[in-house]
């Protein structure tokens, strides 16, 4: 049985992770996805990329970016979504690293 542990949130959602299984539960909007937290970094990372060649429109309110989460799903996002989804996960990626290490540090 699951018992989850919030990382980080936002008015858009939250990602928490369990502490018995190590996977991630991503809540963006009304899109909820279970997965690993390396599955985690590579929609940051993908995201980080996204934002670094886009030219900031504060009024864009338009969804015209897409991230894949898999072949068959993706988020449609405008620009202050996807900052904010960025954050969240940034946030949440460094949680993990921070638990990891205790976890470590627990054990020895």
């Amino acid at each position: 049985m699951c018992n989850y542990q919030i990382l980080a949130q936002s008015k858009l959602g939250y990602i928490k992770r369990c502490d018995s299984c190590k996977k991630v539960k991503f809540v963006f909007g009304t899109l909820t996805a279970t997965m690993a937290s390396e599955e985690l970094e590579q929609i940051q990372f993908s995201l980080h990329n996204e934002l670094k060649n886009l030219r900031y429109q504060p009024y864009d309110s338009s969804r015209l970016y897409e991230l894949p989460l898999d072949e068959k799903i993706s988020i449609n996002m405008n620009q202050s979504e996807m900052a904010a989804l960025y954050d969240m996960i940034h946030t949440a990626t460094n949680m993990i690293e921070l638990y990891s290490h205790i976890e470590v540090e627990a054990e020895g």
